[in-house]
């Protein structure tokens, strides 16, 4: 479970540091933290939003152009065949196609393909 939530801090953060988080008023150099959690609600998924409200999560925005970063080769390949493998379920959780369930872990993207343009699954 605590892979889940790196990972999913991972996303968010990678998310906050794209040119969207300027659209609601975070900029690099800003911290988002209990004061101002709520810039972010529209870029993060509760789960991740509610640490950040609850005082659990402080982080810097930086700038992070995409492509700057390279995974390492294990888990760029698990980042391609989660692209088939995980759905997002009723609720909004992470769901095993194969099971139905919410995955114990997760190693990879869960969601490697995402249309920047609308912010949806490819």
């Amino acid at each position: 479970m605590r892979t889940l939530r790196m990972v999913g801090a991972l996303i968010g953060l990678a998310v906050l540091s794209s040119a969207a988080a300027a659209d609601d008023g975070l900029k690099p150099g800003d911290v988002l933290d209990q004061s101002n959690w709520q810039k972010a609600e529209k870029l993060l998924p509760p789960e991740i939003l509610k640490h950040y409200k609850n005082g659990e999560y402080v982080n810097k925005i930086v700038d992070y152009p995409v492509g700057s970063f390279r995974w390492p080769a294990d888990f760029r390949e698990a980042s391609k065949q989660n692209a088939s493998r995980y759905e997002v379920g009723g609720d909004g959780g992470l769901i095993d196609k194969a099971t139905g369930k919410q995955p114990a872990e997760v190693f990879g993207y869960p969601f490697p393909t995402i249309d920047r343009r609308t912010r949806r699954l490819a």
